[in-house]
């Protein structure tokens, strides 16, 4: 044969092959996402009439405490998948309803079935799971969703997390692996969707299989359903991550992920956007003690210095301000973590009057604060201090105060107690009793005694400070 018919041969085979591989190469590791993100309309996805009949139902006068859940993942969150987890969301509603389910096969039931629930899957890969678990989606047969397959059978001794004499048993570091396969690039600056994604309709599928559970088993009056999903940000050790709790049915077609929402004041943003489109939503920190200090972090995603010290007054000028009101979220967080060093004399006062004349607790606390700061000022006017520094203000005791003061009046929050109650005929003596005796006097930074506290309670009725 002529070398030049060779080289014709061979070239051919050559691009055969290459054309074969090619073929091969897609199909095992195919491209995606193929659609790109599309806006966000809100559309209203409630497909009965139930859940209008809320309207219909008669406010508890007795204001019952209701039991649930805002945290819950199924076999659409990554993580719950590779850790074993084959749940869906009406599974998880059944639990909630107190009815038993199989995990990892084993029969597990609660005592008491829960007043209402939320499924939060990770909008993190929640399309991919739909690829992965559904053999007619495209991209179902590539070989990440194969071996995120294989973990769930016991017989698979390549790739499996379960041992097959003991299902119950989780090879963790199989798992760990196998999720930063699926999110090698969560953590980067710029995190995409993993290779086998193939498009946001399988993110849309699987927000209305979620939906379709939460309509299933809501039963208003018995059993409260909401919409919901998880905004996870991965940055290295620092996980940023953020619960999404809808009121109602007013939804976005599909939840946006940190891989389209790459930070927090974009997160903001398009709830911003949602809400104006008609949607009401809420974000509930969660894990923040894996966030390294992101959760309440005082600068942007851009390393600039944050103007959350004024989003009170944002929140409370325009109530439909998202991001203040997100603000306002982080730092309710974060006080309840402060409240575990104990809480003192505001907190002591108003006890005492939220019960007996029924005044709102938060608002007696804003009253009682400047008595009780100005009573303390001996023994906190150092951490006073610190607390001017992040507030730009002057280091003193008195720029603190006014600046507190200055707030108040802001807020329209009142100066006297006598201001929002009747105090010409209260037993000041039985007052002060009450709050000496209440756990959060042992908290407070200056001792106290009975006599302190009627004090306070006599500068708060009169408006004069210590």
């Amino acid at each position: 044969m002529a070398p030049s018919n060779k080289r014709i041969i061979l070239t051919t085979i050559l691009l055969a092959v290459l054309f074969i591989g090619g073929i091969i190469f897609n199909s095992l590791f195919p491209e995606g996402p193929i659609l790109d993100p599309v806006p966000n309309p809100i559309s209203d996805k409630t497909r009965t009439e139930r859940f209008r009949d809320e309207n219909q139902l008669t406010p508890n006068p007795q204001r019952n405490l209701y039991f649930g859940d805002l945290h819950v993942h199924t076999s659409l969150s990554l993580d719950a998948y590779v850790g074993g987890t084959l749940a869906n969301p009406e599974d998880a509603y059944q639990f909630a309803r107190g009815n038993a389910i199989k995990v990892l096969g084993k029969e597990v039931q609660i005592d008491r079935p829960l007043d209402f629930s939320a499924v939060t899957d990770h909008a993190e890969a929640i399309g991919e799971l739909i690829t992965v678990q559904n053999a007619d989606e495209p991209g179902h047969k590539a070989i990440l969703p194969r071996l995120l397959r294989a973990i769930h059978e016991p017989d698979e001794p390549n790739y499996s997390i379960h041992d097959p004499d003991n299902p119950v048993y989780i090879d963790t570091s199989r798992q760990r692996k196998l999720f930063n396969a699926a999110l090698h690039n969560a953590g980067v600056e710029d995190p995409t969707h993993p290779r086998f994604f193939r498009g946001y309709k399988t993110t849309a599928k699987a927000w209305d299989i979620i939906l379709d559970a939460a309509e299933k088993f809501y039963e208003p009056g018995k059993f409260t359903t909401f919409a919901g999903y998880e905004w996870s940000q991965f940055r290295g050790r620092a996980h940023l991550h953020r619960n999404i709790i809808f009121r109602d049915m007013m939804l976005p077609d599909y939840p946006l992920s940190s891989f389209e929402l790459k930070h927090e004041e974009a997160l903001w943003t398009w709830l911003q956007h949602i809400t104006d489109e008609g949607a009401t939503a809420m974000a509930i920190p969660h894990n923040t003690n894996l966030a390294d200090g992101g959760a309440f972090s005082d600068r942007n995603a851009n390393g600039n210095s944050s103007d959350r010290v004024h989003s009170l007054i944002k929140a409370f000028t325009n109530g439909k301000d998202v991001k203040a009101r997100m603000d306002l979220l982080s730092a309710a967080s974060m006080g309840s973590t402060a409240f575990q060093k104990g809480l003192g004399a505001i907190h002591s006062l108003s006890h005492p009057v939220n019960g007996k004349f029924n005044v709102h607790h938060g608002l007696s606390n804003a009253i009682f604060m400047p008595y009780v700061l100005t009573f303390n000022k001996s023994s906190i006017e150092n951490k006073i201090i610190s607390i001017c520094n992040y507030l730009n203000l002057n280091k003193n005791f008195d720029s603190f105060l006014n600046w507190i003061l200055e707030l108040r009046n802001n807020l329209n929050i009142p100066h006297k107690l006598s201001d929002v109650m009747d105090c010409n005929n209260i037993d000041l003596d039985e007052l002060s009793l009450m709050a000496f005796e209440d756990p959060s006097t042992g908290g407070n930074p200056k001792k106290l005694s009975q006599n302190d506290l009627k004090e306070m309670y006599i500068k708060s009725i009169s408006g004069e400070l210590f």
